[in-house]
């Protein structure tokens, strides 16, 4: 079973009532925490998200209330808490469980949180069938969930899988992968805007609907503000020549948004299908991910690039490869994808889904890696994931003051959970 099949569609589940421990690496890399399945978690697919205090929050996709009748035979999610203990050891609690038959479940995309400690993010799927936006607030010794909006999968979008983000206001902005505008079931997608109106409910309003493509939805990404207020984030099909962009939304007087594509990936040594939002570096330029292109080395659809945008006079932006990964050379790994992160030295830092040099238990593939690369644009490979300690990062990784390097991996850890590719992990990595 390979990864994109197991994250997706799952497989024989068996629940079990043992909680995620931490297992200390044998090197001197890091360590890693290894999810359970139900009640615990499973699949754990996007970034964490540090508060003042040095906790860290995520989700996982899977694990938590088991319901096949209502769609969760795997689990509908959870969202999952790290702190450190007085003795510096980290200990996890899983703080809000989605139950099967009401309100949102399995949610994905990066978590954010307010200045006073409330969590907002999105979940794929509702009771209505396309999504929520929630925030969950620490309530009486636990948390409540409040839902901010449902997508009902029409011209207001459907199915958010990449978070939200907030503007100096306190309005959510993010992405939609489904409705807008339709056509034969196919839809481009949208971004939107929540608005709170005084203290009361959300608001949500469309600022762009994306044209499908006649075989593909567009999946727009996460989304970056620059310092002007303007949107920034790629989609992973169409554009100019169908193999994705990096758009930006600009707004106007009356509140209207114009949408403009920055750059459209050929497919070629310029990669194609872009994978994950963008970043900006202190000098305003723009870097990101594709899955594919680059070098064929690694398979048919190539092994992915890191590409970065340059803003030239007249409103330009000019594109170039700043690295091409290459299984073949080195095995630096396969597939980037999950977004980059750039610490004060302006070092990035991301993952490969797949690729590397361990080897990865019984898996079918290479498990991915995590990797630095330089102002300069040198690359480092800073480690291979060998399948315990994880598999198949799908999310981009975080980076605390000291250069430590935390994140999460999809599947790998504890191989008896009841999946066979495991239930996945979140690492903890100090670069040598």
């Amino acid at each position: 079973m390979n990864c994109s099949a197991a994250v997706r569609k799952g497989g024989a589940w068996v629940i079990l009532m043992v909680l995620m421990v931490p297992i200390s690496q044998a090197s001197s890399q890091g360590k890693w925490y290894v999810f359970r399945g139900a009640p615990d978690g499973a699949y754990p697919t996007s970034a964490l998200t540090e508060d003042a205090s040095g906790n860290f929050y995520g989700v996982s996709t899977y694990g938590g209330i088991v319901n096949s009748a209502s769609g969760c035979p795997l689990g509908c999610g959870t969202i999952y808490m790290f702190s450190k203990s007085s003795s510096g050891s980290w200990q996890k609690s899983i703080i809000y469980r989605f139950p099967a038959n009401v309100g949102g479940r399995f949610p994905s995309g990066t978590l954010i949180l307010d200045s006073s400690g409330n969590i907002f993010g999105t979940a794929a799927q509702s009771a209505s069938g396309y999504g929520i936006v929630f925030e969950l607030s620490p309530s009486n010794g636990g948390w409540n969930l409040d839902t901010l909006y449902t997508f009902q999968g029409s011209s207001d979008g459907g199915s958010p899988l990449s978070g939200v983000i907030f503007d100096g206001e306190g309005n959510l902005y993010g992405t939609a992968s489904y409705g807008g505008i339709c056509s034969v079931n196919i839809c481009g997608g949208v971004v939107f805007k929540l608005a709170q109106n005084q203290g009361g409910p959300w608001t949500e309003s469309v600022l762009y609907a994306f044209q499908p493509q006649p075989f593909a939805s567009l999946v727009p990404s996460a989304l970056a503000f620059d310092s002007s207020g303007n949107l920034y984030g790629t989609t992973q099909n169409g554009g100019a020549n169908g193999f994705g962009s990096v758009f930006e939304l600009t707004p106007n007087e009356g509140g209207t948004w114009t949408e403009s594509d920055l750059y459209s990936f050929e497919n070629s040594s310029d990669g194609g299908y872009p994978s994950s939002g963008v970043v900006f570096d202190a000098a305003g330029n723009m870097y990101g991910e594709t899955s594919y292109g680059g070098s064929f080395t690694c398979s048919k659809v190539g092994c992915g690039v890191i590409f970065e945008l340059t803003p030239q006079a007249g409103a330009t932006w000019s594109e170039k490869t700043a690295y091409t990964f290459d299984s073949l050379n080195g095995r630096t790994g396969d597939s980037p994808a999950g977004g980059l992160v750039l610490d004060a030295a302006g070092n990035l830092y991301g993952t490969t889904v797949v690729g590397g040099v361990a080897t990865c238990h019984n898996l079918p593939d290479s498990c991915g890696t995590i990797f630095e690369l330089s102002p300069s644009m040198s690359f480092r490979l800073l480690g291979s994931f060998n399948g315990t300690d994880g598999a198949y990062p799908y999310a981009g990784p975080i980076i605390d003051r000291k250069g430590n390097i935390y994140g999460t991996a999809s599947q790998g850890g504890d191989f008896t959970c009841g999946v066979s590719n495991g239930c996945g992990t979140v690492f903890e990595f100090t670069p040598y």
